[in-house]
């Protein structure tokens, strides 16, 4: 930018001022504009905020009511996920593993906006976002390991003598049901008699019907093709189509 300011053409690049030497008060125009820009640049004070972790000032019940786990299913989940979320960076400022969970976990019981779990947490939207993210892909690694339906003799054995003893009655493998209401993907669970899901299907929008999840879902297709049915004297599921 060129202008003229009293006696002074100077022209301005970023911080820096160039004058012509027309008159001999250029430099000290340019001295004082370099240190204004020097005090601009350096001297804008550093703010860390204070991350506390609600898991240290938090009783069990209102951990529960607020991330819908207990205390030790997240430090659970923080231990399985933690070589995911822990970030390299040369500041000491990074997220906690365990904030991170605290926020995902928030966000999976809510639905809230991110800018509300921000001030909730005392951190950035920005850094909420990430933190969902992360967490959700550090979850789904786990799937392999940690979601499994029974296939052997023993475990379908063990799972139907389970549900026999809960109800009465026989040849019970899993209890399924989908989500309904506002959910914009209609989910399907299956669950063990132990209150564990064993198999997860979250692919289909809210309007697809649940027989047509439960027809299309990997589990009805393992058993026709192993022919269970008929080789095991027959399954039963307890399903919710209304």
């Amino acid at each position: 930018m060129v202008g003229v300011q009293g006696r002074l053409p100077w022209i301005q690049l970023g911080w820096c001022a160039v004058a012509t030497p027309e008159d001999p008060s250029w430099m000290m125009a340019l001295v004082f504009l370099g240190g204004d820009g020097n005090r601009r640049r350096h001297n804008i004070p550093m703010v860390f905020r204070d991350r506390m972790n609600p898991l240290d000032v938090m009783n069990d019940h209102e951990i529960i009511k607020k991330y819908r786990l207990d205390r030790d299913a997240i430090l659970e989940i923080c231990a399985q996920t933690q070589q995911h979320l822990v970030r390299p960076t040369s500041r000491s400022q990074s997220l906690p593993v365990c904030l991170q969970v605290l926020v995902a976990l928030r966000y999976y019981a809510t639905g809230s906006f991110q800018s509300v779990l921000a001030d909730g947490h005392g951190i950035s939207i920005r850094s909420v976002s990430r933190s969902i993210h992360a967490v959700s892909k550090a979850l789904t690694r786990q799937v392999p390991r940690q979601i499994k339906f029974p296939t052997t003799r023993a475990e379908l054995k063990r799972t139907k003598q389970l549900f026999h003893d809960i109800s009465g009655f026989p040849n019970v493998i899993g209890a399924v049901d989908g989500t309904k209401g506002f959910h914009a993907i209609n989910g399907q669970g299956i669950c063990s008699a132990d209150n564990l899901f064993i198999n997860i299907v979250v692919r289909w929008p809210e309007s697809t019907h649940d027989s047509f999840i439960w027809n299309s879902c990997e589990c009805v297709r393992m058993m026709c093709t192993k022919n269970w049915i008929y080789r095991m004297h027959g399954f039963w599921a307890i399903v919710r189509t209304c």
